[in-house]
Order: structure tokens, then sequence, then C-alpha cells
């Protein structure tokens, strides 16, 4: 048999209207009772006074349907159209072949939700906010009232009932894919995929599509101490960009803080790690052995490090694609993909229910409920708050250890203070200033500096004083915005470096970082005061009044010290004369 003609638009039009018509559909029935607003909940008095407002339907013209849906400029119905058009839309959906089904509230008014944006982006009319607000009314509080031929209502207002896949489930799930027989072909780096990402799922809340894409970049490997724990321990970022309403996604991300697991089924950490280090994205090109002999040497106290990527890799798909014919691809493994494996390991575990990726969505938000605000709950899962402070005062990332919340586990903070602080940024004798070489280099042989000093030095030889000191102002501004720009580069590239020497050279062999205390260990001869204050902020011990006492005496003691110019101990000027009986010189003049 060959294929059925492909339908006009003009016939799925009149169809449609013969079906909303084989419900009782009349076009303009209720025009009298739409134009009146609807109670919110009407009592029955009134409702039997408003007896006849909402009966009988008939179908749309195929003209009058498609001015209403089509054209750019056309004339927007008046809101009783819409409500009239919300009854033609229900009693369209209600005549399913041989079943009959009403559509709940909730997704009739989902459904004119599209329509109005849809409306507008066709014709550029957007309704008011009471116009819509009266037609949702009409769907819960009119329509629910209305039946169909069959003596049902024509729109129920019931939810469908919803469960959650909890902690206990995604171990069934996890267990069972590494366990079972596979009921579809799962390559093995699918089979690590679909690990890491359904425990990122359970970790973050994300929607489904949220993790389709994710790339390298998004996920940022740090190694601290925390001060709390014994050991080193890996923690990470992960980003997503493809969050709802982020309009931006190439350059605004919604970050997310995970650390290590000692469980291995947990362990999200290690298994982006393996996948890395398989993948070859890792600057330096550590090896495993690599990594953990750097996890050893760690010590608390050390900078947190953190993994680079190699220019041009970071944007390598984090789920990458296998397939038997080509082997590991470039491309991203498809959602669809994962949603097989989901659904075929959830039917393996002995599911008979087909949960969706929202069930987890939804165990998250009940879990993170428990310990967290609102402000921190609606950032998770939403990425937004009505709040102000949830709006304007959050990190971009969520303070939240959501994986030990869903796995009903003590909280962690150390993991996602590094990533809300700006303690990320911080190295041990990290340089503030250019090299000396670097800086001749850029002013002998940068073109602008060049062309600037160049204009000085007329000027100054041609006696004209007013532009030479413009002159002269442009080429130091011109200067320190190139060495400023110049020392950020150099900045990056030191600590790229650093990181990656931390990473591949174990401590023994590495040079040891210089911090820059050559000045203030000189001056405690000079002032020894500063000292003694020194020491005591940073043993952080705590003072009786007495031991106090000194201390703030030399608190004193520095604010009368003069700053132009410093005298050893027992060398200051004695009533503003030198010290020394044979001089006894006036200092002050």
């Amino acid at each position: 048999m060959g294929k059925k003609p492909k339908k006009t638009l003009e016939e799925e039009a009149w169809e449609a209207h013969e079906a909303a018509a084989a419900q009782g559909y009349t076009r303009g029935a209720h025009e009298e009772a739409d134009k009146r607003p609807v109670a919110k909940r009407p009592a029955k008095k009134t409702l039997r006074g408003q007896e006849g407002m909402l009966q009988g339907l008939t179908a749309a013209t195929e003209d009058e349907l498609r001015a209403l849906l089509v054209g750019k400029g056309v004339k927007a119905p008046p809101v009783e159209t819409i409500k009239d058009f919300t009854r033609y839309y229900a009693k369209l959906k209600a005549n399913r072949g041989n079943i009959v089904e009403q559509m709940t509230v909730d997704s009739l008014r989902t459904s004119m939700e599209w329509f109005f944006a849809g409306f507008y982006r066709h014709t550029g009319y957007d309704y008011s906010k009471d116009d819509r607000s009266e037609t949702y009314r009409h769907v819960k509080y009119g329509l629910t009232n209305e039946l169909l031929l069959n003596g049902e209502p024509l729109v129920v207002d019931v939810h469908i009932v919803k469960y959650n896949l909890g902690a206990k489930d995604a171990d069934r799930i996890l267990r069972t894919l590494w366990t079972h027989d596979d009921l579809v072909f799962t390559a093995e780096r699918h089979r690590l995929n679909f690990h890491a990402r359904l425990l990122t799922h359970c970790e973050t809340g994300a929607r489904v599509a949220a993790l389709d894409d994710i790339q390298w970049k998004d996920i940022e490997f740090v190694l601290h101490f925390p001060e709390e724990s014994a050991r080193a321990r890996w923690i990470y970022k992960l980003s997503q960009r493809k969050v709802k309403n982020n309009r931006d996604p190439k350059h605004n991300s919604f970050g997310t803080p995970h650390k290590d697991d000692p469980r291995l089924i947990y362990n999200t950490a290690a298994i982006y790690l393996a996948m890395a280090v398989a993948d070859g994205v890792l600057l330096g090109d550590p090896s495993i052995e690599q990594l953990f002999e750097f996890k050893r040497d760690f010590q608390r106290g050390d900078d947190a490090t953190p993994l680079h990527y190699k220019p041009g890799m970071e944007t390598l798909p984090v789920y990458r694609a296998c397939t038997m014919a080509r082997g590991l691809e470039p491309r991203a493994m498809s959602q669809s993909m994962f949603c097989n494996i989901y659904r075929h390991n959830m039917r393996n575990a002995g599911y008979n229910y087909g949960a969706s990726i929202h069930a987890i969505r939804r165990a998250v938000g009940a879990a993170v409920d428990e310990r967290y605000t609102e402000t921190i709950r609606c950032q998770l899962l939403t990425q937004a708050d009505r709040n102000v402070f949830g709006r304007d005062y959050t990190a971009r990332v969520v303070r939240a250890d959501t994986g030990a919340a869903f796995r009903s586990e003590p909280a962690e903070t150390s993991h996602f203070e590094h990533f809300v602080s700006v303690d990320q940024f911080r190295r041990t004798g990290m340089p503030v200033e250019l090299p000396a070489a670097a800086k001749y280099r850029l002013q002998t042989e940068d073109s602008g500096m060049l062309q600037h000093r160049k204009q000085v030095k007329e000027y100054l030889v041609s006696g004209q004083h007013t532009e030479f000191q413009a002159a002269l102002q442009r080429l130091r501004k011109y200067r320190d915005r190139l060495f400023k720009e110049e020392l950020e580069t150099y900045r990056e590239t030191w600590t790229r470096q650093r990181d990656i020497e931390a990473l591949l050279t174990p401590r023994h062999l590495r040079a040891a970082p210089t911090p820059r205390t050559e000045m203030a260990a000189f001056m405690r001869h000079f002032i020894p005061e500063r000292e003694r204050i020194a020491q005591e902020m940073v043993s952080k011990a705590f003072l009786s009044d007495e031991e106090l006492k000194p201390f703030m005496a030399d608190l004193v003691s520095l604010c009368w010290r003069e700053q132009n110019m410093v005298y050893a101990p027992t060398l200051e000027p004695v009533d503003g004369k030198c010290p020394v009986d044979s001089c006894r010189r006036d200092l002050t003049s």
C-alpha cells in the first residue's frame, strides 16, 4: 500500500472543525457569557443565575479560525473570542477517535500560554495581564462546569499522580547497569556516561535536556584540603548552560558544586576524571598514577589547585557517543540514547513504572527542601527566585550539598564554599608585577609604545611644552594600561604553569613558592611592634585582657608612628633632636 497523500492546511482545518462540532461546539454560542468576567469561585445560587452561560458548542468557520491564528498585523480578537477558543480547543482535543478524554485545567492553561506567546510572535500583539488572567479563570472556573455530550465535564481540574525516584531507586538502577544483562546494546563508554550522568541528575536536579551538551569546559576540577577533613579531596563545579530561560548560554551558566566520595558508586569525580584522562583533555597529560601521587603529596594549607584543559579540547563533549562501527566519536551521546538506557535498566531492575528524569528532579527538590532555605531550593531547581535576596544576592553557584541531601547523609560545606569564594583565585607566590625583561621588551618593541615615545621626543626637541606634557601623559597612560594587560596575561600563564607543575612534579622536586616577605622581615628590626602584632594575628589565640593590653599599646604606637622616616630602636629623635649626645642636631627643620 502506498503512502496516503498529505492533507492540505484547509483539509486539516476542516477536519478539526468537524471534530469539535462532533462534541457540540458552535461558534458564538457563548458570546454574551464570555463577555462577562467569570467569578473565581461562584456560589451555587450564582451558578443557577448563570445557567446556560456555558452551553451548546458549534464549530468556527475555516476563515474565522485562520484569521484567529495566522497573519502579521491581524486584528487581535477580543477576550471573549479567546475564551470561546478555549472551549473550541477543549472540544477538539476531547474527540480522539473512539475515545473521549477530557483535558485538564493545567494542560489547557499551558496550551493557552503557548497560544498567547505564539500570537505575539506572529502578530506583535501582546494580550494584557488582565485578559490572560480572565482566560485562565474561564478555563478553571468556567469550562469545568460545562459538559461533553456523554455527560462528563469538558475540562477537569485534576492533577496527574506523580512519583519521585529517590536514592534507593537510583542505587538499584546503577547496580543493575553493572550486574545485569543488558536489554539493549550499551557501549562501555555509554555505561560510564550513563552512570555519571544519572548521578549528576541526582545531585543537581537538572532537567533531562540540561546535560545533553555538557563540555569539558563546564566541569572545573579542583584539588583542595578541607579544614574539617583528614585528607585532600577532589571537588568540581558542573556548569549547566541549557537551563530554563537562559537566553545567552554561551556566556551564562549555572554551577553546582560536587565532591569526591569514598564509595565508587557515588564517586562522580573519579568517573569524570577517568574520562578526562582517557580523552586526553587535561593539560600536561597526567596519568592516573600522577593524579594519585599529586593527591598524596597534597598537604593541609596548600593552595587549592585546579586542573586545566588543553586549548581546543575544552569544547569536547563529556558524554561522548560510541558506536560499534566507528567507535568513540567526537559528538555527544544523544538524549534519546541516555533515556533508552535509563528505561531499559529501570525495567531490568524490576520496575513496572516508567519514571521520567523529572521524577529525580522532584526527589532532589524534596530532599533539599528539608535541609535548605526556599532561596536555595529555588536557586537549585529553577535558577531563579522571586525574592529580592534570591534574585540579587545569591552566588552563581548554589550553596547546597545536594549529593548528601539526596542520600540522607550529613552535609559538608567545604566543597561549595570553595566555588563561591574568591579563594579559588589565590595562589601563594602570585607575581604582582612584570619581570624587568618583559617591561623592557614592551618598551622597546611594542608599536604603540614606540609611537607615543616618538611623539614625546618630537615635542621635546621642538620646545612645544604644552604638547610635550600632553604627549607624556598619553605615554604614561598607554604604558600603564599595556603593563596592566600584560601582567594579567603573565599571571594567568604563571598560574597555569604552577598548577601543572604541582600536578606533574612530586612535592620534593618542586620549587617552593617564594612569598613576598623579604621587606616585612627586614622592617621588623625598625618596627618591632608590627612584628609582635603580626605574630598574634596569625596565631588566632584567645587573649585575656592582660594579654591584650600590650598589643593595644603597640597598635597605638603604630598609629603615632611617622610614615616618612623610620628609625632603628633606641635611635628615635628625642624632643625632635638627634639622640646622640655629641650631635643633638634639630631634626624638625
